[in-house]
């Protein structure tokens, strides 16, 4: 998602458009795309809660600790 609004970013800077409608369509298509992911991730987090994903446990981080 990132990468594709940096492109779209870049496009309409390299077309000539002024800051202000950058802005305003980059925030629009950025809106748009979320909404279009919400709902297949809204309760992503939620369901694993207090639970490690499926795959090995995460590798220790000493340095973190503390």
């Amino acid at each position: 998602m990132h990468r594709t609004l940096f492109q779209r970013l870049q496009e309409l800077t390299l077309a000539g458009q002024e800051n202000a409608r950058i802005s305003a369509t980059v925030v629009a298509e950025a809106d748009s795309a979320f909404g279009l992911l919400e709902p297949s991730l809204a309760d992503y987090a939620a369901a694993w809660a207090g639970r490690h994903p499926p795959g090995p446990p995460p590798v220790p981080r000493p340095w973190r600790q503390g």
